[in-house]
């Protein structure tokens, strides 16, 4: 592992040690969580630092707002580019889940850009051609993240009318 990588895994024992204690230094390690979502060619860096943000949603909940919308663009920019590797993308459908549930009905503007890339994923897996070329806990594996995805956001959106109108075309 490289030093980001442990950097980040020692980062992510302090946000679940510290819980919402941890809201005021944010702002100063935000960049190293940035830095690893950009990250997407070295894809063990970028799960880990899928599995921080992560921590940081479940410690944090709705103090973690301020960074949603640069969590959020490298997350759904993850599933546009290519190089991306097939086993980061259940972490991060997962990770959308997490946002969601932490920052509740402010996740309704990410919700059209959310919700194709869950649907497209979940259509992928359940295509013969892709089933015969994966492995089968590959392709369970990506199921599951787009099920956390999903039940996540569904929690989130729980007595949010605006989230539930922003949801129901999918």
């Amino acid at each position: 592992k490289t030093m980001h990588e442990e950097a980040l895994l020692a980062l992510g024992a302090l946000i679940a040690l510290m819980g919402e204690a941890f809201a005021p230094s944010l702002s100063f390690v935000f960049p190293l969580v940035e830095r690893g979502l950009a990250n997407t060619q070295d894809y063990t860096a970028f799960t880990i630092t899928v599995g921080v943000v992560g921590d940081l949603c479940t410690s944090l909940g709705p103090l973690m707002q301020p960074v949603a919308d640069p969590v959020m663009r490298h997350l759904c920019a993850a599933f546009g580019h290519n190089g991306t590797h097939s086993s980061a993308r259940p972490a991060a459908l997962s990770c959308f889940g997490d946002v969601a549930l932490a920052i509740g009905g402010a996740f309704t503007p990410y919700a059209a850009h959310v919700m194709p890339i869950v649907q497209t994923n979940m259509c992928t897996c359940m295509e013969a051609e892709y089933a015969a070329m994966i492995a089968t806990e590959d392709r369970n594996a990506l199921i599951n993240g787009c099920l956390e995805a999903c039940a996540g956001i569904l929690q989130g959106a729980k007595g949010e009318v605006a989230m539930i109108r922003a949801l129901l075309p999918f």
